[in-house]
């Protein structure tokens, strides 16, 4: 179910993003994409993530009218125009950005898929000619944790848990324990059950299952139908 609908796209921009769209007042900050680790001047390390769950998102808050900003990293898919966009590279520029919109956040996505580790970089060309490399990594800033402790208290937070090949109710268990304590809303996954279209997920709100989706699209209701049911001074 792909929802790049170039027709879609412009029928949305036409009506919904014209000089005279008003939006709800709300401030949805969604971070989308991969990061890049720099290993040297020429070389990095990054992930597999293109970028469509975050943009699907940004497409669905902007339907409802949220005032929409959309941090994005080296991905794949297309963001349509209408979606105020900045980008980023590494882990650290995104957590600067973070930070920077926080204040003025009431709900913060965190899609984006942020490396764990970090090459030390070096500030050269690693030669060619090695038989062997070695790199050192280290750990890079939790994101969505860092920017828990600097935001508002009234502000939403939603994360994601990626596991592989793990039993459902472990894969809940691991979410909560990852960010039970920093996010009202957790979208957990299996690595193993996605394809190119399908995006099976489960969706808890303060540790419960209030729903389970298929597709990206769908994801991204499920969010907000979700966040929008629950008593909150924004809504």
């Amino acid at each position: 179910m792909a929802s790049e609908d170039p027709f879609g796209e412009r029928l949305m921009q036409a009506s919904y993003a014209g000089p005279n769209r008003q939006d709800n007042g709300i401030n949805v900050l969604i971070t989308a994409g991969p990061t890049r680790e720099p290993i040297d001047v020429v070389r990095h390390i990054s992930n597999m993530s293109t970028g469509r769950l975050g943009v699907e998102i940004a497409r669905e808050a902007f339907r409802r009218d949220y005032n929409v900003l959309l941090l994005y990293g080296q991905g794949t898919a297309k963001v349509p125009p209408y979606i105020r966009t900045e980008r980023f590279t590494t882990t650290q520029s995104l957590l600067t950005k973070v930070l920077q919109e926080l204040p003025r956040t009431d709900i913060f996505i965190s899609s984006a898929a942020v490396s764990d580790y970090a090459p030390v970089p070096l500030d050269e060309k690693i030669s060619s000619d090695k038989d062997e490399l070695s790199i050192q990594l280290r750990p890079t800033p939790k994101v969505i944790k860092e920017a828990k402790k600097a935001a508002r208290l009234d502000t939403r937070f939603v994360a994601f848990k990626l596991g592989y090949k793990m039993k459902e109710s472990d894969l809940i268990e691991q979410a909560i324990a990852s960010y039970g304590s920093v996010a009202d809303l957790i979208v957990c996954n299996d690595l193993a059950d996605i394809t190119e279209e399908r995006h099976p997920a489960i969706v808890l709100y303060k540790g419960q299952v209030v729903s389970r989706v298929e597709y990206k699209s769908h994801i991204a209701k499920a969010i907000f139908d979700t966040l929008e049911k629950k008593p909150i001074r924004i809504f």
